[in-house]
């Protein structure tokens, strides 16, 4: 193939190897080791394989966007992907986005996920209030409407009073609130 591993590193030298170099797993698989965003111009059934994939991910976990359908709906890649780089959410299922389970987990992992949840999980005080008890810059990530409402409000500042600072301004100048 002529390259020196080191020079495939870079997405430009891999992108330009020939559709038959690109289509050997051993020479993706090192491709996508060095530099993620390799995955991009691996053939299609290699962007498929599940080592190939994992390699890219761990390498650069916004690799995941370049991977098929297929793997992008698949809990197991979003978690390594997201727990990460949380941005790796934005290229994955919206069921999962939705998971309540899925997204305490991932939430666990990295906070920063958080922000892409669904909606109906950043309205949720319950939710909220265990992420706050961790992490309490998690109200951060909630609706303004939310933050701006007392029913939502209490239940999380009960387990975290630090996340006082994320309420509006009105709630937190509101004597029955602090």
């Amino acid at each position: 193939f002529g390259k020196s591993t080191r020079e495939m590193a870079s997405p430009g030298t891999f992108r330009n190897l020939s559709l038959s170099a690109r289509s050997e797993k051993k020479v993706v698989l090192s491709a996508v080791k060095k530099n993620g965003y390799n995955l991009r111009y691996a053939s299609s059934p290699l962007k498929k394989d599940e080592e190939v994939v994992y390699a890219a991910i761990t390498s650069h976990p916004l690799a995941f966007r370049y991977a098929p359908y297929s793997i992008r709906m698949d809990p197991f890649y979003v978690f390594l992907a997201a727990k990460e780089d949380a941005d790796a959410l934005l290229y994955s299922h919206s069921s999962l986005r939705s998971n309540l389970v899925f997204m305490q987990r991932l939430v666990s992992a990295n906070v920063h996920t958080m922000r892409f949840a669904a909606l109906t999980l950043r309205s949720d005080p319950s939710f909220v209030s265990e992420v706050a008890i961790v992490y309490p810059f998690a109200v951060h990530f909630c609706p303004r409407s939310c933050r701006d409402d007392p029913r939502f409000v209490l239940p999380v500042l009960t387990v975290s009073g630090m996340s006082l600072q994320f309420v509006s301004h009105r709630l937190r100048s509101s004597l029955s609130i602090v």
